[in-house]
């Protein structure tokens, strides 16, 4: 490349990664209301590790250990849970998008592609709607992004080092360690190098985990984390079987195309297939269990997507001036495509989520007043509730035959109890009905 292209591109990438991450952070913080109820989870288990001994909270032991333990050192400091949760969140997918255009673009080997692919993961809906939510989505996210960058740089001992960390907030990081070992393997074959390569990266990748292990032990807590952070989902229509369709279509592209640099890349294409079934194994936890977990594959699946569709632009367009218009176009129709879905889907279902929130706040702190410690409470959202009441509640339904003394739902057909407060009246502004606090008929305050 001539030195005049070469600055050229030097300076977009500098000047054009910030504005990119810029833009994220600007539009993530419009929606800094909004707070899904698997984040208030998390502040209970924060705010239960702080007081020590065994987990008060069922389920809370050990829910994103090494995000709860960030939590816990912001309330030991006096930091509102609420407001810090959700700056760390915003910063850490922020560097989850620095990590995607260093993944991306030694992946490509093309800059500009590589910041390209990382300005459509800023728009998408699912990384949008992470940001602000305060859950440990943003710092798995940068985690597990930061360990595939440092894979493709042959960097095993960072990578695996980032893959411990990873695991140490949802358990299932821990196939990234896995991926190593495949990757070192093929690199060394089966050898004694190999296996001493292999089992220094994962007394790295155990390092990491020790100190929660040893904080988890002392505190009578399970070591094993949970899945991911974030029980209430995605709020994107159809969106799994739209991620599904398009990484089927972007393996195809990639299998079938021949490698773009040849022997000279550090994975040609048709070597990528662990990184492919990284980003397939994400899709598939994402349908069976917790749909958030669907924002860790954006980073990698856009990554990969445009090093398919760069090669195929380059093969068929024959002159740079060509394949940059290619490459334009494609990123135009995605940004545009996940415009639409976040303006038609996923902003509505935020606003509707905020408003469900100021509900369940004020109906939390008008059964303080009459809820008495030795009576039951069932609610949904429950979490949320669990935090404004600074105690455990039930999930709706679990109090059996006999039921809870206090029911916080939306649904108003429940036999035995009778409506003793509604925060708002009127349908909510997505036509659904409003939270209310229903207690059983002898119990009906007077």
């Amino acid at each position: 490349m001539n030195e005049g292209p070469a600055r050229a591109v030097t300076l977009l990438a500098r000047y054009g990664l910030p504005a990119v991450v810029g833009l994220y952070y600007v539009a993530a913080l419009q929606a800094i209301a909004y707070s899904p109820d698997g984040a208030y989870r998390g502040y209970l288990a924060a705010m239960d590790f702080r007081a020590g001994g065994p987990p008060i909270l069922a389920g809370a032991s050990t829910l994103a250990p090494l995000w709860v333990l960030l939590l816990a050192a912001a309330d030991a400091l006096g930091i509102d849970l609420l407001l810090g949760s959700k700056i760390l969140s915003l910063v850490f997918c922020c560097f989850g998008l620095l990590g995607m255009y260093l993944f991306a673009s030694t992946l490509i080997g093309d800059r500009i592609t590589g910041l390209l692919a990382t300005l459509v993961a800023a728009v998408d809906p699912w990384l949008l709607q992470a940001g602000p939510s305060g859950t440990s989505t943003g710092l798995a996210l940068a985690l597990s992004v930061g360990s595939l960058f440092f894979m493709v740089r042959r960097d095993f001992a960072l990578g695996s080092f980032f893959a411990g960390l990873t695991a140490a907030v949802f358990w299932q990081g821990g196939v990234l360690m896995m991926l190593i070992a495949a990757l070192i393997t093929r690199s060394h074959g089966f050898s004694r190098a190999s296996l001493r390569r292999v089992a220094g990266a994962l007394a790295v990748f155990t390092s990491a985990l020790v100190p929660w292990v040893i904080a988890a032990l002392l505190q009578e807590r399970s070591p094993v984390p949970e899945f991911l952070s974030g029980s209430e989902p995605l709020v994107i229509g159809a969106g799994r079987w739209a991620i599904f369709l398009s990484g089927a279509a972007a393996v195809v592209i990639a299998i079938v195309a021949p490698p773009l640099r040849a022997d000279a890349a550090p994975f040609p294409v048709l070597s990528r297939v662990p990184y492919w079934g990284w980003v397939l194994w994400l899709l598939v936890c994402a349908w069976l269990w917790d749909v958030w977990f669907l924002v860790l594959a954006v980073p990698p699946f856009f990554a990969l997507a445009f090093d398919a569709l760069a090669f195929l632009s380059a093969a068929r367009a024959g002159s740079a001036t060509r394949y940059l218009a290619a490459i334009l176009t494609i990123t135009a129709v995605l940004v545009a495509a996940q415009q639409a879905l976040f303006l038609g889907s996923t902003r509505p279902a935020m606003a509707a989520s905020i408003d469900r929130g100021e509900e369940a706040a004020l109906a939390a702190a008008w059964t303080r007043g009459f809820l008495r410690s030795t009576q039951s409470l069932e609610a949904e959202p429950r979490w949320q509730v669990s935090y404004f009441l600074g105690r455990s509640v039930d999930p709706v339904g679990r109090g059996g035959a006999g039921g809870a003394d206090m029911i916080i739902s939306a649904d108003s057909s429940l036999a035995g109890y009778r409506e003793a407060y509604r925060p708002l009246p009127g349908p909510s502004p997505g036509g659904g009905p409003r939270l209310a606090v229903f207690v059983k008929q002898q119990d009906l305050p007077q």
